[in-house]
């Protein structure tokens, strides 16, 4: 899980930056269900490549390899994410910012934005998280 001063590090780093916001909730009690949150961000990756559709050719290149380092990311966890009630991660191209378990429910989100999206994610650090 990031700190607060290791999230204010990326917020600064990556403003300039396009990132791939990527918040996954994985709460979902049903054992059959539990790998919805696969189903989620595929569908959030795919709305927000239709997004990038008007896009500059090298922005939606930029884009491509950071879902593709996503999706990689994500095939590598447990269906129930071992117990953890999200998941987050940042990926500005092909470059793995921050990726990890959240102690929290995010809600569930995929944008491509510049910069990291900060707000979402100290909703989920603890007041004693730094």
């Amino acid at each position: 899980m990031l700190t607060y001063s290791r999230l204010a590090a990326l917020h600064a780093a990556t403003g300039d930056r396009h990132v791939l916001n990527v918040y996954v909730d994985a709460t979902v009690l049903d054992s059959v269900a539990r790998r919805s949150w696969r189903r989620t961000l595929a569908a959030g990756i795919v709305a927000a490549r239709k997004a990038l559709a008007d896009a500059p050719h090298g922005e939606r290149a930029e884009f491509e390899r950071a879902a593709d380092r996503v999706v990689t990311q994500a095939a590598q966890l447990p269906d129930d994410l071992d117990g953890a009630p999200g998941w987050a991660a940042f990926v500005a191209g092909d470059e793995l910012l921050y990726a990890g378990p959240t102690h929290k429910a995010p809600r569930p989100s995929v944008a491509w934005r510049l910069g990291i999206a900060p707000a979402a994610y100290l909703r989920l650090i603890d007041a004693d998280g730094d």
